[in-house]
């Protein structure tokens, strides 16, 4: 089968690391598992960082070369007799906590790592709903986003961040602010009501904050000491 690999650990726009293979073994599925003919595979942040070693304390790549990517929209191709999927499913499916395999025609995924694809959603957008929406779904549960809340949302124009500014407002939330270079796109496209380019603006000094705090605040960008800045400026 044809596969992206990577050979070696590094970063994304470095193509000594990459390689494109067409006559890749193609996987073979185990009992509880679906065997997927991959139509589109979504990256993230977190395949970069896999492929880059930065959390290679916590997870790495079982040996070189290997395919990246870890969410996926695609056809059931082989699946158990009792599964729910059958063949000829659209599916999406995500990696699990092996993130890579999917960057390739086929894929072995776990069926209790998939669910059906709706047919609203084009192959692009359900391969990206099994990681970024999905990370986007569970932050905004967490956060206990409601009627009512005023919801900031750090890195709003990206895969889990414009997700969240969305299902805030699916949540009720009558205020959502935003940082992001594309200030463009987040008022635009996702009508968020505030945005703030933080390379411009401290978002934590913002005055308007300062006396109407937020009731949470999603962090999709990480590092920074964000939380403490929000909780020094009073603005949560």
């Amino acid at each position: 089968m044809k596969a992206v690999l990577i050979k070696s650990l590094g970063l994304i726009h470095d193509s000594d690391i990459l390689e494109f293979a067409d006559d890749f073994a193609r996987p073979s599925r185990k009992k509880g598992q679906l065997l997927v003919r991959v139509l589109t595979c979504a990256t993230s942040a977190g395949d970069m960082h896999v492929m880059s070693g930065r959390v290679s304390f916590a997870i790495s790549p079982p040996s070189f070369p290997y395919i990246p990517g870890s969410s996926i929209c695609g056809i059931v191709e082989e699946a158990d007799a009792e599964a729910e999927f059958k063949p000829g499913d659209r599916v999406i499916g995500h990696m699990g906590m092996k993130p890579w395999g999917a960057l390739a025609e086929y894929a072995v995924v776990e069926a209790t790592n998939c669910v059906l694809a709706p047919d609203s959603l084009s192959d692009e957008v359900a391969s990206a709903c099994g990681d970024s929406a999905a990370t986007a779904l569970k932050a905004v549960e967490l956060a206990g986003v409601k009627a009512g809340s005023r919801v900031l949302v750090l890195g709003g124009s990206g895969g889990v961040g414009s997700v969240c500014v969305q299902l805030a407002r699916v949540a009720g939330a009558t205020f959502v602010a935003s940082t992001s270079t594309q200030v463009k796109m987040l008022t635009e496209e996702l009508k968020v009501d505030r945005a703030i380019n933080y390379k411009e603006e401290d978002w934590w000094s913002i005055g308007e904050f300062q006396e109407q705090p937020f009731d949470c605040i999603v962090d999709c960008v990480g590092g920074g000491g964000h939380f403490g800045k929000a909780q020094e400026s009073k603005v949560l």
